[in-house]
């Protein structure tokens, strides 16, 4: 708010990142933030007006962080609103994040996993049972899913040789419902490994 040439006040722009309505405004110092419907926090400075970050806030719990192993400042989270969050914590912007959403549903992401060789594959699982993977640094960033299925949520999910077939590279693996699957990226397919483990380990298991 500026004095105006008549007595009264004139009023100035601070920023326009908000596309829904706004709930709430707070200044600290020389930075004023303002949160929306659209579920973002923006901070703008107020001597420049000039953008300090649009933080995307999480719509539901944060379950799972990975870093990527060959590139640790690259982050996935994910979180109960349908959505993984891969974050460049090492970009020129202060919050470089892209939203991976295409196919998730109305899921809640449980488990990541990036592959330890191929930088952006990363795996996931969710809490109705599904696994999945997807090139999270690409363009079309398009999940694919496994045809088999856990009964409950995916608690883990990894990458390692294969334990039932021979496969080229690395198989992807899964944990739930008291029992570990094995997954083919190339056909889609699964292998309960549970009889495989119980023999490694000279015990029955125990299944539900």
């Amino acid at each position: 708010e500026k004095p105006g040439k008549k007595g009264g006040s004139e009023f100035s722009v601070l920023h326009r990142e908000h596309f829904k309505n706004l709930f709430g405004i707070a200044v600290c110092g020389k930075v004023a933030y303002t949160v929306g419907q659209d579920r973002s926090v923006v901070a703008t400075n107020l001597d420049t007006a000039r953008l300090v970050y649009n933080l995307p806030c999480f719509a539901g719990f944060v379950y799972t962080i990975a870093s990527n192993p060959i590139d640790p400042s690259i982050l996935a989270v994910g979180a109960g609103d349908s959505q993984i969050r891969v974050w460049r914590t090492g970009g020129e912007q202060l919050f470089d994040v892209t939203n991976i959403h295409a196919k998730l549903n109305q899921c809640k992401v449980m488990s990541l996993a990036w592959h330890p060789s191929r930088e952006g594959l990363l795996a996931f699982g969710t809490d109705e049972g599904r696994v999945g993977w997807v090139e999270a640094l690409g363009g079309s960033r398009m999940a694919n899913f496994s045809t088999a299925q856990h009964r409950g949520g995916v608690y883990s999910v990894t990458w390692g040789p294969c334990v039932v077939g021979e496969g080229e590279g690395l198989a992807l693996y899964s944990c739930g419902d008291g029992k570990v699957l094995q997954h083919s990226m190339k056909t889609g397919k699964a292998i309960d490994i549970q009889e495989s483990l119980d023999k490694a380990n000279g015990s029955e298991g125990a299944r539900p």
